[in-house]
């Protein structure tokens, strides 16, 4: 690294992509390609594809990109599986997950049990679950202010890695 003056990650995740290093200040990445990549040729080529996209996506806003607000909660992850979530983590943009407790997921017995079990609503385990995330905040929508109060409380919620482990294994 300090060698060429620049600072490189090894095995950092763009997306659902590892690549062997990266610079993220110079928008740089290096691939070791060594005999496996002669039996994943269409994944690289599609992986290829996708970082170009996001690259040039960034490199034709006139201002950073500050958020990108999608659907995420603990049933939704289809922002954790398409790489979305990743890249925002790595490139300092926030992901805002509306929607986050709308959903029938949260009237499950398993939820219900955990939540119980914390002194607390699915609803309000579901935006601690957000809120421990790295670069993602949520906006949850409610003119109940009962609702709001319990909305607004779940900050105080703690969930160790285990309970955010088990939460991830509901989806």
């Amino acid at each position: 690294n300090d060698q060429l003056g620049v600072n490189f990650r090894r095995q950092h995740a763009i997306g659902k992509y590892i690549p062997d290093f990266v610079c993220i200040e110079k928008k740089l990445i290096v691939e070791l390609d060594g005999s496996q990549h002669l039996e994943q040729q269409e994944y690289d080529q599609e992986r290829t594809k996708y970082l170009n996209l996001l690259t040039e996506a960034q490199a034709l806003s006139e201002t950073p990109l500050l958020t990108n607000q999608v659907p995420y909660s603990i049933p939704d992850r289809r922002y954790v599986e398409n790489g979305v979530l990743a890249h925002c983590q790595s490139n300092d943009i926030l992901l805002t997950a509306y929607s986050p407790v709308k959903s029938r997921f949260f009237k499950g017995k398993k939820l219900a049990e955990f939540a119980r079990q914390k002194g607390s609503t699915p609803f309000q385990v579901g935006l601690a679950w957000l809120a421990r995330q790295p670069r993602v905040i949520a906006i949850p929508t409610s003119f109940n202010p009962q609702h709001q109060a319990e909305n607004l409380s779940a900050t105080e919620l703690e969930l160790s890695q285990a309970e955010m482990d088990f939460l991830d294994s509901l989806a």
